[in-house]
């Protein structure tokens, strides 16, 4: 629950919401970093950071705007521990399918918080 409260209010902070809704950007002492996220721009996906390591599996905290009966609705989400050979895309995968889900879930009337 700490990392979805934490993709929360990250996503409150315009100029961080800005860099992870980018596929490139210029950080101070980093240099330029490319985003991993594939999703980034598709079906409503708007950011926020993928992340995998063999121990941790792949992990994806995401956000992703979609028009539900004719509403904005906003989907912040994380996933953590997918398994998969390709870790990232587990996490992504994931992420694509618990949108999908939610969004289903509030068409047919059910709320808005889904765990």
């Amino acid at each position: 629950m700490t990392s979805l409260l934490l993709a929360m209010a990250a996503m409150q902070v315009p100029a961080l919401a800005e860099v992870v809704g980018q596929r490139s950007a210029v950080l101070p002492v980093a240099g330029r970093v490319e985003n991993t996220d594939r999703l980034l721009g598709h079906d409503g996906f708007v950011g926020i950071k993928t992340g995998s390591m063999r121990a941790a599996g792949g992990c994806f905290m995401f956000q992703a705007v979609r028009r539900v009966d004719g509403h904005r609705t906003v989907i912040t989400g994380v996933v953590m521990g997918q398994p998969g050979r390709d870790l990232v895309d587990a996490g992504q995968d994931a992420a694509a399918r618990l949108v999908d889900g939610v969004e289903a879930r509030l068409r047919t009337g059910g709320t808005s918080a889904v765990r």
